[in-house]
């Protein structure tokens, strides 16, 4: 529960293989059209790889919408995080997501697991990470 005790966030624990990943969910914001993901090395907390987050674009904002501390990078991991995503919309919300476009900073797991778990979205990378890419190289001092 929040501070106030009005609403739940935590929404378990799945597991995949060697992996495990702590599953937290905003479900407000879960019916975007439109959903980011990213992950976050430097703010996981010991036992754990990495802080998954996805947003929902909703009314040109970014709101997150779950995140998801993972024990390990594994395709079947992210799926099984994904899931549970749709398992708490299905049980709060009636229904579950189904967003046209997700946005990855080309994490190639991440975005083949979207693709499995929401398959009548399109997958593309981010334009930010694509354009680092292409500036690293121009920018970096010799």
């Amino acid at each position: 529960m929040d501070l106030n005790g009005a609403n739940q966030f935590f929404f378990g624990r799945v597991t995949a293989g060697d992996g495990e990943a702590l599953v937290f969910v905003n479900v407000e914001f879960i019916a975007s059209h439109e959903m980011h993901t990213d992950g976050n090395f430097p703010a996981t907390p010991r036992g754990f790889y990495q802080l998954a987050s996805l947003h929902a674009i909703s009314y040109g904002t970014a709101i997150a919408v779950a995140s998801f501390l993972v024990t390990n990078k594994s395709r079947a991991l992210y799926e099984c995080c994904l899931r549970r995503l749709l398992e708490v919309s299905q049980q709060i919300k009636g229904r579950v997501p189904e967003p046209s476009l997700f946005v990855s900073d080309y994490e190639l797991l991440i975005l083949q697991s979207m693709s499995t778990v929401f398959p009548t979205g399109r997958a593309r990378g981010c334009y930010y990470h694509s354009g680092m890419v292409r500036l690293l190289p121009r920018i970096r001092p010799k």
